[in-house]
């Protein structure tokens, strides 16, 4: 089945589960207004069952991504506006996986900052990146760090690859999260071509 199949067939599919499931959601609600209780737990059972029934379709759809070798894309912390530098995040990021090939995105490191010049006092972590945004600081502005030697340390992208029951690690400290999230796609796609 194409891509192109998948995703209209996907689209359909969602359609009419949401479709049912409003329509479910307003026979519950009208039920308990005119206080039919029982009416109310029928609508429940109903509502859980295409839950289930929609559970069942998003598993399917993963599986045939997976098997068209497209892989699946879990975002555990989603990057703020004009935020994408690895100085933002800290550990377990993202996974990418085709059902083969795991990659475990991760942030790591330790950052530390002086955010002006002479600041006597040097921000870590949590604290380096409460501090940013209290101060309104994007990457953009996190650049300015480098006129001062504000940096003294911060955090890189790490990728924990699960392979045929294999771990082994890459890193790139050179990249945002968009591309962090990108290259693990492309490492997926390219070990399982290899393998």
């Amino acid at each position: 089945m194409s891509q192109g199949k998948v995703k209209q067939k996907r689209a359909e599919m969602f359609s009419l589960i949401n479709k049912k499931m409003q329509s479910q959601l307003d026979l519950l609600f009208l039920s308990v207004q005119r206080e039919r209780y029982q009416e109310a737990i029928s609508e429940i059972n109903k509502f859980s069952d295409s839950l289930l029934e929609l559970k069942n379709n998003i598993l399917e759809t993963l599986s045939i991504k997976a098997k068209m070798g497209v892989p699946h894309i879990e975002i555990y912390k989603t990057p703020e506006p004009k935020r994408k530098d690895s100085f933002w995040f800290d550990g377990h990021v993202a996974t990418v996986t085709d059902g083969k090939t795991t990659i475990n995105v991760i942030a790591q490191g330790h950052v530390c900052v002086y955010f002006k010049p002479n600041e006597k006092t040097a921000y870590s972590n949590d604290t380096a990146r409460k501090e940013a945004r209290s101060r309104g600081y994007t990457d953009k502005k996190l650049k300015n760090l480098n006129r001062h030697d504000g940096w003294l340390n911060n955090n890189w992208f790490c990728f924990e690859i699960i392979n045929e029951n294999k771990n082994l690690l890459d890193e790139n400290t050179e990249i945002d999260f968009d591309e962090a999230i990108k290259y693990a796609r492309e490492l997926v796609i390219n070990l399982d071509e290899n393998s």
